[in-house]
């Protein structure tokens, strides 16, 4: 019952921002943007990238509002429609890689406030090994790794955005979890 209410007031501060209402806007992008961030941030490993893929996906929704029909489904899954589009748009992109972007292609341990906040290598060594086992799953586990793990958010929002029942979501994450502790098992035993 709780998804509803919550689905029902990010309709409402949907069409207040179709009418122009900036603080709706800002309550959105409040609600969605550390969640967002963090599915990119677990798809990319760097901060600025994701940084600006996430207010990227904000400048699309802010453009496209108008265009959101509640009707063909709620506000949360239209956004994360469009950010699924974004990360799979930077992807295509046949772009030089800046210099400055190099360090993407490793661990970034200022992905995030809390990762930042790490000083014990032993926790340093720990994330390194979750962040090496996640890369070594499939493209799409490694999508519901970033939305159960990293964007926090429930099973009811992720098969929204899936399209996926909850009860195979519920599966799927289980087997990503037997898989992520068996790889990370590994790596530690090999080292």
């Amino acid at each position: 019952m709780l998804e509803f209410h919550v689905q029902q007031k990010l309709n409402k501060l949907a069409r207040c921002l179709q009418n122009g209402d900036r603080k709706a806007g800002e309550q959105l992008f409040d609600l969605f943007a550390p969640k967002i961030f963090g599915f990119f941030i677990c798809r990319l490993r760097h901060r600025e990238t994701a940084e600006d893929l996430t207010q990227e996906v904000f400048l699309k929704v802010a453009g496209k509002i108008k265009s959101f029909n509640e009707g063909k489904g709620g506000f949360s899954a239209w956004t994360w429609q469009i950010a699924k589009n974004t990360l799979t748009d930077h992807f295509r992109q046949k772009r030089p890689i800046n210099f400055s972007e190099l360090d993407a292609l490793e661990l970034d341990l200022e992905a995030s406030e809390k990762i930042s906040t790490l000083r014990d290598p032993a926790d340093i060594s720990k994330l390194e090994d979750i962040f090496c086992a996640i890369k070594k799953l499939g493209v799409h586990e490694r999508e519901l790794a970033a939305h159960y793990y990293f964007s926090d958010l429930s099973y009811r929002q992720i098969s929204i955005i899936t399209k996926k029942s909850e009860g195979a979501l519920r599966v799927a994450i289980y087997r990503i979890n037997g898989k992520l502790k068996k790889l990370i098992y590994d790596q530690i035993h090999t080292k």
